[in-house]
Parts: structure tokens; C-alpha cells; sequence
């Protein structure tokens, strides 16, 4: 499998990553490098040509997440300084232009 310069520039503009022409170069380069040596290492693996002894099996970091705290609302020293600095609020919310028109 071969990966274009046409494939990296497509991809940068999905992800609208700007990328000059010396990156996309070199994105190319390492992903025509990268990809082949994922595919044999995979296959060596599964026909049992790698040495895995000793190697643990993979595990997260975190065994389970962690229990989501309580939701409350808590007061903030800073909420009345950034209303004062908004360009417009009104009944303690921040004013912002409409940019959906109603049906």
C-alpha cells in the first residue's frame, strides 16, 4: 500500500491542518515508511515469528474511571469581572450576535 501526497494533502484539509509542501513531502515519506513495517510486525506476530516472552499483555492505565463527582453549582468570585468585561450582558449571561435564523 502506498499513500500519495495528493492522500496527505486531503487528509490535512479534512482535519484543516495547513501543511507546507516540504511536510507534506516528508508526511509521505514516513507514512509510506510506517505503514509497511505495521503490516509485517502484525503478521510476524500472528504467525508466531516474535519473541513475546516476557512481554506483558496490554492494560490500560486505568483500570476503571473513576465515579463522576456530584453536580452542583458552586458560586465564582470571577463571575461579575468577566460580565463587567463582556462587550454586552444582560441578566448575568453574556449578549452574543444571532446566527440562526428562526423558521
Amino acid at each position: 500500500m502506498t499513500i500519495t501526497e495528493q492522500e496527505i494533502r486531503a487528509l490535512a484539509e479534512t482535519a484543516k491542518v495547513g501543511l507546507t509542501d516540504g511536510e507534506v513531502t516528508a508526511m509521505t515519506a514516513y507514512f509510506n515508511d510506517a505503514v509497511p513495517f505495521c503490516g509485517a510486525m502484525a503478521r510476524a506476530a500472528r504467525e508466531g515469528r516474535l519473541d513475546l516472552d516476557g512481554v506483558p499483555p496490554y492494560a490500560p492505565a486505568v483500570e476503571e474511571p473513576p465515579a463522576p463527582g456530584e453536580d452542583r453549582a458552586v458560586p465564582s468570585p470571577l463571575r461579575d469581572e468577566l460580565l463587567a468585561a463582556a462587550p454586552e450582558a444582560r441578566d448575568g449571561f453574556f449578549v452574543v450576535p444571532r446566527i440562526l435564523e428562526e423558521e
